[in-house]
């Protein structure tokens, strides 16, 4: 309606700053766009960088532990054989004690 009112030439200057205008918001958006993606490759990069990392404390723990574990059992397995040359040297010990004495002589001790 408002357009019935306006000369040619205000109709072709209108269109002229309504395109102008449309290029300036698709403009405004693309960069806006452009930023936004380069921030996302930012996030996204950033992410991995942290998964990297928390892989390899991960790896780390588990390599701890399986030192741990290893230690662990190499202690057991010590005091396993500390304990059974204790009871061979008490066994032993029971046997020397248990010797016949010649008539007339003590045991020492």
């Amino acid at each position: 309606m408002a357009r019935k009112h306006r000369s040619g030439a205000q109709q072709r200057a209108y269109k002229i700053a309504r395109r102008h205008e449309q290029r300036c918001q698709n403009e405004r958006f693309r960069r806006t766009l452009a930023e936004l993606r380069a921030h996302e490759r930012e996030i996204v990069d950033q992410d991995y960088e942290l998964f990297q990392q928390l892989q390899r404390e991960a790896e780390v723990a588990r390599q701890a532990q399986e030192e741990a574990v290893r230690q662990a059992q190499q202690e057991a397995t010590r005091r396993e054989e500390q304990e059974e040359e204790t009871e061979l040297d008490d066994s032993d010990s029971d046997k020397d004690n248990n010797f016949v004495l010649p008539i007339g002589r003590t045991r020492p001790g």
